[in-house]
């Protein structure tokens, strides 16, 4: 407030109303995304800011604001069940669960992500980026489970390989949801580096045996 050359203010005495998501039109959509969804509710501000959008963790491919009541947003792929939709409208934010679910399908990959091959020590990460990737998400590369994984959004998860040796062991990806494990082989392959002999502690040995040899290499 400014009067006769003098000001005064108070901080913190007026505060905008946070957005609220009431309803969605379309509650359901394939796992494998680009549905349209129609979000409904109140102050989603009075112009097009720049409002976003996550379904389950997930960030929208767009958002389109209508109104101060209703937006729409272009879901990217997801996971079987249902997810939490959070819409922020200038670093404000509204979030109701259960309003939005995606339907079956499997975990499915569409590439690996900077390593096909890997030291047979393991401990190396591996991307992975593709659809429907639930936060229970488990990979399996041979076999063998990774050490850890790490998920990031439903379209990508990080595994940090275990030991192994070999090649062409196939990247199996599953999913626990309704009780029931989906599973999806992918059509990508990691091996493991072969490994190579520098040489030995002893060169010669009596043809009786019982001879104890170093091996060194990697």
């Amino acid at each position: 407030v400014s009067t006769a050359g003098h000001s005064a203010c108070v901080a913190n005495a007026f505060t905008f109303n946070v957005p609220q998501i009431s309803s969605v039109v379309h509650t359901n959509g394939a796992s494998s995304g680009a549905s349209s969804v129609t979000l409904v509710g109140s102050s989603f501000a009075l112009s097009r800011w720049s409002n976003t959008v996550r379904i389950g963790g997930t960030s929208s491919m767009a958002s389109t604001w209508i109104s101060d009541t209703a937006m729409v947003t272009k879901n990217t792929c997801g996971a079987l069940g249902a997810g939490t939709i959070t819409a922020t409208v200038v670093r404000m934010t509204a979030s109701q669960t259960s309003l939005f679910s995606y339907g079956a399908g499997g975990p499915k990959v569409h590439k690996l992500v900077a390593l096909t091959n890997s030291p047979s020590t393991g401990s190396v990460s591996v991307t992975l980026v593709g659809c429907g990737l639930a936060e229970t998400v488990r990979i399996r590369v041979g076999g063998t489970a990774c050490q850890s994984t790490s998920w990031v959004s439903h379209s990508t998860v990080t595994c940090r390989l275990a030991a192994g040796v070999g090649s062409g062991h196939t990247v199996a990806v599953s999913a626990v949801a309704s009780k029931e494990s989906l599973i999806n082989l992918i059509a990508y392959s990691i091996s493991y580096t072969s490994p190579t002999v520098s040489s030995s502690l002893v060169s010669n040995a009596p043809t009786t045996g019982s001879t104890s040899v170093t091996v060194m290499g990697a």
